[in-house]
């Protein structure tokens, strides 16, 4: 097919599928999760309504996050494993996510090099 010679088909009824209306409350993180299902499913949830997670009774928004190469042997899912500029490596049910963007209630989207210049993140974990 050339480039631009795409041509609209009528969609078969028969083979579409009812998908609900997607809830905020959906958007919860539980990090009891393998490492993977929660990197996707804060992909799908970005931009809305996107994926929250509460770090000491303050929701966060995470916005972006990517697999980690630390293996978290006995750590508990949900702990934060390290804090600096590359971003928030946190143990999950099996292996561990790096946390690169994320949002306080009220604030603006940050990459984890700003936003942790006025937030510690030490001895803490997910819930």
């Amino acid at each position: 097919m050339e480039e631009g010679s795409a041509h609209p088909v009528i969609q078969n009824e028969n083979a579409a599928i009812y998908a609900a209306k997607i809830r905020k409350e959906e958007a919860g993180l539980d990090f009891s999760f393998p490492a993977t299902e929660i990197i996707n499913k804060i992909r799908a949830f970005n931009p809305f309504p996107g994926c929250t997670a509460k770090f000491r009774d303050t929701p966060l928004k995470i916005w972006k996050a990517v697999a980690s190469d630390h293996s978290p042997a006995a750590e508990k899912a949900g702990q934060i494993l390290s804090a600096d500029e590359n971003g928030i490596v946190v143990a999950c049910g099996k292996g561990s996510i790096r946390i690169l963007e994320l949002q306080k209630p009220g604030a603006k989207r940050l990459p984890v090099s700003e936003f942790i210049k006025g937030f510690s993140f030490e001895h803490g974990y997910f819930e």
